[in-house]
């Protein structure tokens, strides 16, 4: 039971990702820069285009 309401937690915060990033970007960068209004979906390859381009890997090194 847990473990399906953990799925159903990670699907639902998959799909209020783009939504946060929705509403900022339409709040922010429309007023300040006049950049387009995007929609959810929009937000959604955005937010996914940032993650493939942006990700965090780092290499750790050891002193040996």
């Amino acid at each position: 039971m847990a473990a399906v309401l953990a799925v159903i937690l990670l699907i639902g915060l998959c799909f209020l990702g783009p939504a946060i990033v929705m509403w900022l970007w339409n709040w922010v960068a429309v007023t300040l820069f006049a950049a387009p209004v995007i929609t959810y979906w929009q937000a959604f390859g955005l937010q996914w285009l940032c993650g493939l381009l942006f990700k965090g890997t780092s290499i750790v090194r050891s002193k040996s």
